[in-house]
């Protein structure tokens, strides 16, 4: 059982920010935690009072969550909630592989001296992000769709002719000749093509606001490089009508994602704190699931890996033999690396993790720090090569690090003793995770039997 030890200074209400680190445990006021208690469950803390303890003081934890929260204003106090990951993260380096559809564009232009600034001033690569993305639909999946268009022609018709308003407003003032029709049109130049555009200015415009001038620079040029694919739509106002009579059918169906991505930038909700009555008061990562779809996204980009799809199904059978229940068996990444199948599972653990029991863990030290690799986790990714979905297959877990000064990616260790070898590997997810990233790519690459160090579980 782990044995936990509060820490000092304890939270108080007069306090303008709360600080805590993710798996951390702290003491707080009683007037701090009943001012807010409706606020604590939602965001992912858990509030105790401890067996025997101070009656004013309370317990407050939180796992599996980093990020900014604000309090709301309430007796005149407004208290920021700043939780620090477990790890000394690079948050920003992870969040561009996991949502990122391609790499950070100001980071590929030698930009890298810039890092830590831009880090202080994330909007970058936020706006990083949206370009690369408007940047590959526009490039891609730009169509064409029919619109109602209303034009007056002299002395022919192309459509509809509108009598009522050729009646009232042409004949009646002598000209007969000209002829007010109404006609669909397949063009570009349709509704959904127009609030791309004025996405496009939006970032534009932003972009121009960013403080490091060599981002800026950057993130301006592309923005315009942009503009000339969808020069023959029309650059106009767009309001939140619009998005209310847009209509995604048919061919159109594949704009739904990057337009609700559109609605919410053009409503300022990535750039604000409000969008109508709704308010955006926590900004929090999932740490776990983003270091997952981080080592997703650097999966996805290595050349020479070809992810395989999941999907398999253990049964339990009965005395009689008959299946008495299915449940999914579903590891984290199934592999196809020269021809041979490999499972990976991610695991972000705390390298910190303390438990009375030592059989059921084993110890390794890695970048000066111990990790404790659980048997159960071992055990678990090598039931998935068991399974006849995926077998056979070499099997490896993945540990997240970070690496200070001139420390350098811990070679794969090989736990043996079992009929399946386990290799660990770890990855770099600090402030240098960057330099790190093509060694680690490398030995994905290596077959289990070059580990240099072995284990006997």
């Amino acid at each position: 059982m782990e044995v936990v030890t509060p820490s000092e200074p304890r939270w108080r209400l007069s306090q303008a920010v709360l600080e805590i680190r993710e798996g951390q445990t702290l003491d707080a006021e009683t007037e701090l935690v009943e001012l807010y208690e409706d606020q604590w469950a939602a965001l992912g803390f858990q509030v105790n009072r401890p067996l025997g303890g101070d009656d004013d003081i309370w317990r407050v934890r939180t796992d599996g969550w980093a990020g900014v929260a604000q309090l709301p204003r309430r007796d005149g106090y407004t208290p920021q909630l700043q939780i620090r990951p477990k790890l000394d993260l690079d948050l920003f380096f992870l969040a561009d592989y996991a949502y990122g559809r391609d790499r950070n564009r100001v980071a590929q232009h030698r930009l890298e001296a810039q890092v830590d600034t831009l880090r202080e001033s994330p909007t970058a690569h936020l706006i990083a992000w949206f370009l690369a993305e408007l940047e590959s639909f526009i490039l891609r999946h730009l169509r064409r769709d029919y619109i109602v268009q209303h034009e007056v022609f002299e002395a022919r018709i192309r459509g509809r002719l509108l009598m009522s308003e050729y009646l009232q407003r042409y004949v009646t003032s002598g000209q007969s000749h000209q002829a007010p029709c109404q006609f669909f049109e397949f063009t570009r130049d349709n509704l959904a093509n127009q609030i791309l555009k004025r996405s496009l200015r939006e970032l534009r415009r932003l972009a121009t606001l960013v403080p490091l001038p060599a981002a800026r620079r950057e993130l301006c040029d592309w923005a315009d490089g942009l503009l000339p694919y969808v020069g023959a739509v029309s650059d106009r106002p767009i309001h939140s009508a619009d998005f209310n009579r847009l209509r995604l059918r048919g061919s159109m169906r594949h704009y739904a994602p990057i337009i609700n991505k559109c609605r919410a930038l053009l409503a300022h909700t990535y750039m604000t704190t409000e969008l109508g009555a709704h308010r955006q008061d926590a900004f929090l990562w999932s740490t776990s699931l983003l270091f997952e779809r981080a080592l997703e996204g650097i999966l996805r980009t290595t050349p020479g890996i070809k992810r395989l799809p999941r999907g398999g199904q253990a049964e339990i059978l009965g005395p009689e033999g008959s299946t008495v229940l299915r449940t999914g068996v579903l590891p984290d990444y199934v592999l196809q690396i020269l021809g041979q199948r490999l499972i990976l599972d991610a695991k972000y653990k705390d390298t910190r993790l303390v438990t009375e029991d030592s059989d059921q863990v084993l110890e390794l030290e890695v970048a000066h720090r111990s990790i404790r690799v659980n048997r159960s986790d071992i055990y678990q990714v090598i039931a998935y090569a068991q399974h006849s979905r995926y077998g056979p297959a070499e099997v490896a877990l993945v540990y997240p690090v970070v690496l200070q000064g001139d420390q350098n990616l811990p070679a794969p260790y090989r736990v043996a003793g079992f009929n399946t070898d386990v290799k660990l590997y770890f990855l770099d997810v600090g402030y240098r995770a960057a330099e790190h990233l093509a060694q680690f790519r490398t030995r994905l690459l290596e077959s289990v039997s070059d580990a240099s160090l072995t284990l006997v579980a």
